[in-house]
């Protein structure tokens, strides 16, 4: 087989095998395509989720420390009333100086 018909129909098949892969690619985007927003809407509602628990968490962190600081002032209190029936009630919790009163 001359040379240039050799080259004609191998032309001829990448020609074929172009048109088969565009086609290909083209199915799978319109696929792509159809499921894209139906993901991007349940990404959303997830993050949309993410951020309101991050809210909450953070409104809690918020209200612990709010919470620690009020105990810390009690304790302060106490501690410097030398309140007996603190020591009594809660002796875990009233340190001074790293040793227990």
């Amino acid at each position: 087989m001359d040379k240039e018909v050799q080259n004609l129909i191998d032309r001829v098949c990448l020609s074929e095998q172009i048109k088969e892969n565009n086609n290909t690619i083209r199915i799978l985007t319109g696929e792509y395509k159809k499921i894209e927003p139906d993901c991007r809407e349940g990404v959303q509602a997830q993050l949309e989720r993410m951020k309101e628990l991050c809210k909450e968490r953070n409104d809690l962190y918020e209200k612990q420390n709010d919470l620690k600081g009020q105990k810390q002032k009690i304790e302060k209190s106490l501690e410097r009333k030398k309140c007996g029936a603190w020591r009594l009630l809660c002796p875990n919790f009233l340190v001074v100086n790293e040793e227990r009163i």
